[in-house]
């Protein structure tokens, strides 16, 4: 399991990736959306689907009271369908910091949409390289 955070300047949001590389992390994954104050039913999807080795893609749940945002990532069976993912996921995460900012305009949505992108697909592929 990976677990990575970005911050997003200004707006004061984190966006918290967790990789799961294998369906035995579901407790730590699990304790660690406990620890971020997770809504229960956000914390019971996340367990149902490791219980049933979900496979690609991803999952984005918010704490607004913590300004959070949390992506959990299934396994993925390669890094173009990963990167693919956290573009996904990260628009999802870019959408909630424009629609609790009240960011208004395309391009400043566009610019932090390309922020978060690439902060997540960043972190993920240093590790690719390592």
């Amino acid at each position: 399991m990976k677990v990575k955070q970005i911050k997003v300047p200004y707006y004061k949001w984190r966006v918290i990736t967790i990789l799961v590389e294998n369906y035995e992390d579901k407790s730590v994954v699990i304790k660690k959306m406990h620890n971020l104050r997770m809504r229960e039913e956000d914390i019971e999807n996340i367990s149902t689907m490791i219980d049933d080795e979900a496979y690609g893609g991803a999952v984005c749940h918010y704490n607004l009271g913590k300004l959070i945002s949390i992506i959990v990532i299934f396994p993925h069976k390669d890094i173009p369908t990963l990167v693919s993912t956290l573009i996904h996921e990260g628009r999802h995460a870019a959408d909630k910091i424009i629609d609790t900012t009240g960011i208004e305009g395309c391009e400043s949505a566009a610019y932090l949409t390309e922020y978060v992108t690439f902060k997540l697909i960043e972190d993920y592929l240093k590790d690719e390289k390592s």
